[in-house]
């Protein structure tokens, strides 16, 4: 090897390494003596590592500069070398924008790069344009486009192992998106065993074989697949909380109870998740220990997942599943926990959500013997509902209030209610709710016949009470 060569070898090295960087690299007088080629080369590489590094600003600017190179000098070996240099750098800037989300002139770009490869009939360069297009059409969400895009990069030959790789995975996702599982499937078959594959897309094609997999809940085939995903990865590589989640999942499915727990403890006693990661593991595992009737467990890992949510997706979720917890022991808890999570879904707005958790915080309420806090959350109930328009949950809060008043011998406002749900019933068009306001003209019936001279055992008897009532009737419960 020249001395020459050496130095040049030295330099990819050290870009490689991160030891040299734009201003250092200039400074070398030995980079100011190479061929534009190997300038535009060593440029080129240090635009594609600042881009992996997170650094997409540091990307552009030298790929600019290479580009400046690239157009204003004249001693590449042949003319269509410069094109195919300018081309290969309009192309990443084109992949710049797409990494930073400005589409537009990530096509403007790609377009650019497309037009010169396609002059010289470059088909290599061109494939891998189209693939790059293919990507920023799936960012779009047109995935009919990228399929098409992804298939034209194909025909066109890509070499390149790793991108033919990612092509392949990027068009099985389009296909997933448009419905196709078994297009899907096929595509990573393609490239599985192709032996010059990077560990990490080893890893991509297994997992998304497993995803396909759970899809068509085959937890049995998904499994092995998210097993090897595993292998394939690195311990460090944040990719692995999805991983586990999803064979978790599939053990779960599978009736495994055991087997998830054991993997998705393995990945928390690992000691490198964040926290939002941390909380949703915590959240499925806290399910699957309610599934082994572990409520000690399960209420430990609701109550961690709580205190580590960041998202109010995953925060609603635990608490609910806390408070379902606590119930069986302590109302008082319980009913916190529901409205701490009654407060954040009326921050984010969620109309439905609040008003199913006024009704469900207003049974509590009415459990705990709060009647006048109970009557309030559930008037919010039913006003939510009606305006959503929801007959069936208005009719259905209307027996709540009557059942209540039932339990307090207050007669003559459970008949109002009932007759309120009856009349609403029957303006229905539904077929079942009038069926529903036959039932309630009967109770009423009972109940006027009954008034006169029945207690309140008799008359529990003739109402048919709902799960509510007889709650009531057995006490407070515990607080």
């Amino acid at each position: 090897m020249s001395k020459e060569q050496k130095l040049l070898t030295q330099l990819r090295e050290d870009i490689n390494s991160g030891s040299v960087g734009l201003e250092n690299l200039q400074e070398r007088s030995f980079f100011q003596l190479l061929p534009t080629r190997s300038q535009c080369d060593l440029l080129l590489l240090l635009s594609q590592n600042s881009l992996k590094a997170g650094e997409p600003e540091i990307a552009q600017e030298v790929t600019l500069q290479a580009l400046e190179l690239a157009k204003n000098t004249s001693d590449f070996e042949t003319q269509r070398d410069q094109k195919i240099m300018q081309a290969t750098l309009w192309n990443q800037l084109g992949t710049i924008a797409r990494r930073t989300d400005d589409l537009d002139r990530a096509e403007h770009f790609l377009n650019t790069s497309l037009r010169i490869l396609q002059r010289l009939k470059h088909n290599e360069g061109q494939s891998s344009v189209l693939s790059n297009l293919g990507n920023v059409a799936m960012q779009r969400g047109n995935y009919k486009r990228a399929k098409r895009l992804l298939l034209m990069a194909k025909k066109k030959g890509l070499r390149d192992p790793e991108g033919l790789a990612i092509t392949h995975l990027n068009l099985a996702n389009c296909y997933i998106q448009l419905g196709s599982l078994s297009s899907a499937l096929k595509q990573l078959d393609d490239i599985e065993n192709e032996s010059n594959l990077p560990l990490l897309l080893r890893s991509k094609v297994a997992a998304m074989k497993g995803n396909i997999f759970s899809m068509r809940e085959t937890w049995n085939l998904a499994v092995p697949e998210f097993k090897k995903a595993l292998d394939f990865l690195d311990k460090e590589s944040p990719l692995r909380v999805t991983l586990l989640q999803n064979m978790g999942l599939a053990y779960d499915n599978l009736g495994k109870h055991q087997e998830a727990i054991r993997v998705l403890r393995e990945y928390l006693s690992e000691g490198n998740s964040k926290a939002p990661e941390r909380s949703e593991i915590l959240l499925l595992l806290g399910k699957i220990y309610v599934r082994e009737n572990d409520s000690r467990n399960a209420e430990n890992c609701f109550s961690a997942a709580v205190n580590l949510a960041q998202s109010p997706e995953i925060e609603v979720a635990a608490r609910i599943e806390l408070a379902q917890r606590q119930e069986t022991h302590s109302l008082v808890m319980a009913l916190d926990s529901y409205r701490k999570v009654n407060a954040i879904i009326e921050e984010h707005g969620d109309l439905s959500s609040k008003a199913n958790m006024d009704e469900l915080i207003a049974e509590i309420e009415f459990r705990l013997h709060q009647f006048e806090k109970g009557f309030e959350d559930l008037e919010k109930a039913r006003k939510g509902y009606e305006a959503l328009k929801e007959q069936r949950k208005i009719i259905g809060v209307l027996f709540k209030f009557a059942s209540v008043h039932l339990f307090k011998r207050k007669w003559q406002s459970a008949l109002d209610y009932l007759r309120i749900a009856e009349n609403a019933a029957e303006k229905s068009r539904s077929e079942e709710l009038v069926e529903v306001a036959q039932v309630f003209q009967d109770i009423v019936n009972n109940l006027e016949r009954s008034l006169a001279h029945a207690d309140f055992d008799e008359l529990k008897e003739k109402v048919a009470p709902t799960e509510l009532l007889l709650q009531l009737d057995r006490g407070l419960g515990s607080q």
